[in-house]
Parts: structure tokens; sequence; C-alpha cells
């Protein structure tokens, strides 16, 4: 075996010191003597876009329909359609200080999984909407579940402002005293679940 293709887009080294490549036609792991390759039906797409290298083994790889976690030599698809994803087409995974997986998607922002939970539970929550985007001072967020916490958080990672929103359906948040650029809105449910979604601000301060 060999890698699948010669158009990489992503290479990692896990913690036990092998190789993963994600290219147009599959995923490889090389662990200094053979090639293992990954392709449909075993991952969800063949175009593998990014790798990340977790803890206790696990590597997380993203595609152009799917995310999938390997760990322990099984493999776990997460898709959209059975409501364990956001969004299926991942263009890179990060990982911040507080142990969260984030992902960002082709054409509808950012979501986040929080790795600290069970990897049997789902973190991602429904999606909700958000108005005006761009905005000038204020947001509007109408959610369809409900939530406990909403935050902003910038484009380092920091949070920047966190309203408690005590399960209501209709939430405006003040944002003329923050500065113009692009921020992450999370919205922390009751259950557990998170869903994300980016705003520009705009005018003002």
């Amino acid at each position: 075996n060999e890698i699948p293709s010669n158009q990489i887009n992503d290479i990692k080294m896990d913690g036990d010191q092998n190789i993963w490549i994600a290219s147009s036609n599959g995923a490889s792991r090389f662990d200094g003597s053979s090639w293992e390759i990954l392709q449909p039906p075993l991952i969800s797409n063949r175009s593998t876009t990014s790798i990340f290298a977790g803890e206790n083994g696990s590597v997380w790889i993203g595609t152009a329909n799917g995310l999938n976690l390997y760990q322990d030599g099984e493999i776990r698809q997460f898709l959209s359609n059975d409501g364990t994803l956001y969004h299926n087409n991942i263009l890179t995974l990060f990982q911040d200080s507080d142990g969260r997986l984030w992902a960002a998607t082709h054409d509808d922002g950012v979501f986040v999984m929080d790795l600290t939970t069970s990897i049997g539970e789902s973190t991602l929550g429904p999606s909700f909407a958000m108005y005006p985007n761009p905005t000038t001072e204020h947001l509007t967020l109408e959610i369809t579940e409900p939530a406990q916490t909403v935050q902003i958080i910038n484009s380092n990672g920091n949070e920047i402002l966190r309203k408690d929103v005590f399960g209501e359906s209709s939430v405006n948040i003040r944002i003329s005293d923050i500065s113009n650029g692009l921020y992450y809105l999370r919205i922390i449910y009751k259950n557990g679940k998170q869903a994300t979604d980016k705003f520009l601000k705009i005018g003002g301060v």
C-alpha cells in the first residue's frame, strides 16, 4: 500500500508516532513499516481535508462529507443527517486549551465539540437563528430548545461576553461596546449540547 493520492491536504503525527495523511482520495496511516489506507465505507468520504491527533490515541479525520473518529482500531462516523454533526463539509480542525474540538466548515461557519465529555455523547446542539449579521449594536437570537448560556468569543478563542438566558426562546444581546471584527457566538443548551455560529461586528467602536 501507499499514499492513495498525490494531492495532500494535511499531515499529522499522533501520540504513538504514527504519521497520518489526509488526501483527496482517502486518509493514510503509516506506523513506520506499513501503510493503512482509510477510504469509504470505513470513513464517510474519500476527500479527506484535515487530521487532528487527540489524546488516548484518538485521531479525528475531517472530510468533505462528515467527521470520523479513529480510536483503538475502530472508526466512528459523525454526520449531520444523523444528528451528530452540525455541518458535513469540514475544512480544518483545532483543539483549544479547554479540550474542545473546533471545526471550520466550507460554507456554514464554525462548530465545537467538547472532547472532555464521553465520545458516545453528541455535544452538538440544534441550529439557531441570529440576526442582523453583520450588526452594529445588537444581536437577536431565536433559540428552538431550552438554553442556559450564550457566549461571545473573539478570534483568539477568548470569551468576551457571557449571558445567562434561562431557557428564553428569543434573546437580545447588546454588542455596541465590543470592537469591530469577526466573532463566534456559542449557545450552551440545558442538556449540555452546544451550537456555534459566527457574526461580524461593524461600525461604532
